[in-house]
């Protein structure tokens, strides 16, 4: 089982020789535009924060490593203060960097003392996903067998458990509708006894962008200050 047209000697070969050859075709000119979706962002995956952020009184505690971008923030009398944390940071550097953006405060190791505390937050960066086109495309799963027995055996089977597939999983973590276009059976013997069958199918599948995004920390701020 193999994407693209089959190499005529090598497939007279493999049949010859009682296999069967299973070629996923691309049907030129048979796709079309099918976009009528808005674009919308939705989150494909996220990682787990490694720093840890608590508050208690006027004391701002920061813990872990970060080992991956993340940011750290607090909420100060209603300002929102966020520090963009990178993969070297440790929980001291981390508490600085946050200490440095809001006025008033001090740190020492990884504690930060400041009035009016009132929320703290950590989140990571997680990926995000939008469709930008939309595309249908007719493909062809063509059997390519050395009897007409065996090439309708492998077809029943085949066609049972695509049948049984309604939506494919694609790499990017989007799936495909599949759906049935009917079949064509070639009984008349080919070059060197080569028996074929072929599925139709139709493939529906969106074109997606992808980027990083940060996950929110807060709820909408009106004043917000950060590195970034």
């Amino acid at each position: 089982m193999y994407r693209g047209w089959p190499v005529s000697d090598a497939l007279e070969k493999f049949t010859a020789a009682g296999g069967v050859d299973i070629s996923v075709y691309s049907r030129p000119g048979m796709s079309k535009n099918t976009t009528r979706y808005p674009l919308t962002w939705q989150q494909l995956s996220s990682a787990t924060p490694t720093l840890t952020i608590t508050t208690d009184g006027n004391t701002i505690t920061v813990g872990g490593s970060a080992g991956i971008a993340q940011n750290i923030g607090a909420v100060i009398e209603g300002e929102r203060y966020v520090y963009a944390a990178t993969p070297t940071d440790t929980a001291a550097s981390a508490a600085a960097g946050l200490a440095a953006l809001i006025p008033g405060a001090s740190v020492a190791g990884a504690v930060i003392t400041v009035p009016g505390v009132q929320q703290v937050a950590v989140a990571a960066f997680g990926t995000v996903s939008s469709e930008v086109r939309r595309e249908w495309q007719e493909i062809q799963v063509i059997i390519w067998a050395p009897t007409p027995d065996v090439r309708d055996a492998v077809s029943g089977v085949l066609d049972l458990a695509l049948a049984q597939i309604p939506w494919l999983q694609l790499s990017d973590g989007t799936t495909a509708r599949l759906l049935y276009r009917g079949q064509r059976t070639d009984d008349l013997p080919q070059k060197a006894a080569l028996w074929r069958r072929d599925l139709n199918y139709g493939v529906e599948f969106g074109v997606s962008a992808q980027q990083k995004a940060a996950e929110m920390m807060f709820s909408p701020a009106v004043s917000v200050s950060s590195t970034f």
